[in-house]
């Protein structure tokens, strides 16, 4: 039962390994720490992001309740039933542009 195993090829290393030396820093030229505002998560979404993540999310059925910020600051308070392609329809049989929609909430 003492049989040898084949023995294996290794290549012999003979230059200097240095392929974790290059690292990204954001440092500055001064080496001060550049520091950029950082977004709340639902700021860096954009409407047809938040559209998509509710249709497909499990919390909808038939309709979500939703409240739409326009771009002339009206807020509206709104059961999304469907989208078109450019459209939302709420239960109330009305539609409103995503083009005009400044923000919207679940």
């Amino acid at each position: 039962m003492n049989k040898k195993l084949p023995s294996i090829y290794v290549n012999k290393i003979d230059k200097k390994l240095n392929a974790n030396s290059k690292v990204y820093y954001s440092f500055n030229t001064n080496k001060t720490l550049v520091n950029e505002p950082v977004l709340k998560q639902t700021e860096k979404k954009d409407v047809t992001t938040k559209i998509k993540e509710l249709f497909n999310s499990p919390n909808y059925v038939y309709k979500m309740k939703a409240t739409i910020t326009l771009h002339d600051n009206t807020i509206v308070s709104k059961e999304i039933i469907g989208q078109t392609k450019d459209k939302l329809i709420t239960m109330d049989e009305e539609t409103i542009d995503i083009k005009e929609i400044k923000d919207i909430n679940f």
